[in-house]
């Protein structure tokens, strides 16, 4: 609070001092723990919600399979408290069974999380903080086991206290033709119908979140990324200074590659598609009115450095005019290339061929023509529409530019060549013209794609695996109840079957059923991931967060994983010998 106070007092100084030139002038202080990590919060969140949400599946599957256990062993607690054991007493019994089963499952999900640690690191980007490492925490561990106990435990209480009050005459007395009763039943169809609508919910966002990843990684770049190659070549400060050395360097590498076998042309760029997002630069348009003095112009535009060649290599079309090409020198014309969106914005319908502007920041910048119009990239990231570029010439800078104006790299275009003899002969060739010219990397265009989409990738895998693993847990859920029904029922379906009923009669029951609790489930579910998946909004590509399609998607998966679930159930059912059905009662 003390410097964002501190600063904003600078800022007002400012203003009263340089009343045209720091009109509103706002300073901004970020902690630097916000700096490192503000960008990583909202998915954060998001992974959460889909934990909690996870394990809340888990947490119903528990409270069903521990009341499914206590309504068999109704007979059995029955039995105990004849013998003179009080309710407090069987309580403790079967708190104590979760307990165990808690802690057993704590022990065996800690010694899994070690082992599923090092497949998980490697779907974290590494681009942490210098000093930063990855590594499974005690603490973190000791938390989830703690959590995980802590819920079996209390999702075990309600069936411990369901099971623990009953009426001793009925419960010894009770025949199993119609099993023990409608109550307990309506609550394991509730926890079945819980568990779909969470899945639905997890498998919604996970669809989206799918579809919105294949529209992006598909999404059109405007270059050619066939065949295509990002080498960075970084110049030292100290030995290129010197605007000549700079220029016979370039010159030369891109001789040397461009002779290579199977190399068909080369180009450099001080900085490459989406590898840089920063580069803009405020310009003067002559013949337009101009900015009062210490006033920043309003058109501002993304700006670049290439070589003669630099389009061609990368595939990115010339719409009208000219490339830039040898002859264009240091005493030549200086001349500037314009993407079509910087036309369009700043020229409309006139022609912009010829036309002169000026960088801003000084009153004795040279006028540049322009003397060409290129297509559009998506240079600043792969959702974000091209935005209005224009691209200077190694060739025609001043003497004294700073680094960030130097050519860095190097884009090769090739056919049939081995990845691993391209970068030998690269660096050979680099090696050639100066021997201490280091080549930090090589990669394709297609690599550069994947490190913009690795942040998306993780999150697909994490919240897909999530939403599978929630599936899988519906569906045993489902098939636990089913088949519990199918045991309890099976003197009723025994007499239903000696009056006449058929096999298919009983098999429709079981399906009825299993439609039933699945369609409630797939309702609420959807109509809760409606509402919920709104949050994924700013993680979406041209996907809306109730998009029908991946509802439908999810529908149907829910359908079918639960006419699997049934399936076993259903036969079981239609197999029951009404003979001796009725003799077990």
């Amino acid at each position: 609070m003390q410097a964002r106070a501190d600063m904003d007092s600078i800022a007002e100084r400012l203003e009263e001092q340089y009343p045209e030139g720091s009109a509103n002038l706002k300073i901004s202080v970020v902690p630097l723990r916000e700096q490192y990590t503000g960008s990583a919060k909202p998915i954060l969140r998001v992974l959460a919600g889909v934990v909690g949400i996870l394990l809340l599946i888990s947490c119903v599957n528990i409270a069903q399979l521990l009341l499914a256990r206590a309504t068999g062993r109704r007979k059995e607690i029955a039995l105990r408290a004849a013998l003179g054991a009080g309710r407090g007493r069987v309580l403790r019994q079967l708190l104590t069974e979760s307990l165990v089963l808690g802690l057993a499952g704590a022990i065996l999900g800690a010694a899994l999380s070690t082992v599923a640690f090092t497949f998980l690191a490697r779907l974290i980007p590494d681009n942490f903080p210098q000093g930063t490492t990855l590594a499974l925490d005690p603490v973190v561990l000791l938390f989830a086991a703690t959590v995980g106990v802590l819920t079996s435990v209390a999702f075990g209480l309600g069936p411990s206290l369901a099971a623990s009050r009953f009426n001793l005459n009925d419960a010894l007395k009770q025949s199993k033709m119609f099993g023990p009763g409608g109550r307990r039943r309506k609550i394991r169809s509730a926890l079945v119908v819980v568990e779909v609508s969470m899945s639905a919910v997890l498998l919604v966002a996970a669809t989206l979140l799918l579809r919105s990843y294949h529209q992006l990684s598909s999404v059109e770049l405007g270059l050619s990324t066939e065949g295509l190659w990002i080498i960075e070549t970084p110049l030292s400060t100290s030995r290129y200074r010197d605007s000549q050395r700079r220029s016979e360097l370039a010159s030369g590498v891109i001789e040397r590659i461009s002779a290579l076998s199977g190399v068909v042309s080369a180009g450099y760029v001080n900085y490459a598609p989406l590898v840089f997002k920063g580069g803009r630069a405020g310009f003067l348009i002559e013949g337009r009115p101009m900015p009062a003095p210490n006033q920043f112009p309003q058109q501002i535009v993304s700006d670049r450095v290439v070589s003669p060649g630099y389009f061609s290599t990368i595939g990115v079309p010339v719409l009208s005019g000219r490339p830039f090409e040898e002859r264009d020198g240091p005493a030549s014309v200086p001349g500037v290339l314009i993407n079509q969106t910087m036309a369009r914005m700043f020229w409309g319908d006139e022609n912009p061929l010829g036309q002169r502007i000026r960088l801003s920041g000084s009153n004795t910048a040279r006028w540049l023509t322009i003397i060409g119009v290129v297509g559009d990239m998506r240079q600043m990231g792969l959702e974000l529409v091209p935005q209005p570029e224009m691209y200077l010439s190694f060739n025609q800078l001043p003497a004294e530019v700073p680094p960030f104006f130097w050519p860095r790299y190097l884009a090769v275009r090739t056919e049939g060549v081995d990845p691993i003899k391209l970068a030998a002969q690269v660096r050979h060739a680099v090696a050639s013209i100066d021997p201490n010219q280091p080549v930090s990397s090589i990669r394709s265009m297609r690599n550069v794609i994947d490190s913009e989409l690795v942040n998306r990738n993780t999150q697909l895998i994490l919240v897909g695996a999530f939403s599978v693993l929630a599936l899988l847990l519906a569906g045993i859920g489902l098939y636990g109840v089913l088949a519990y029904d199918v045991a309890q029922r099976k003197p009723e379906i025994g007499l239903r079957m000696a009056l006449g009923a058929t096999g298919s009669r009983v098999l429709s029951s079981v399906l009825r059923r299993t439609l039933l609790l699945t369609s409630v489930g797939v309702l609420i579910g959807l109509a809760a991931a409606a509402a919920v998946t709104r949050v994924l909004r700013a993680f979406l590509y041209e996907v809306t967060p109730t998009d029908p399609a991946a509802f439908a998607m999810v529908a149907i998966a829910l359908f079918a994983v639960a006419l699997i679930a049934c399936w076993a159930p259903a036969r079981q059912a239609t197999r029951v010998d009404p003979i001796v059905a009725l003799r077990s009662d």
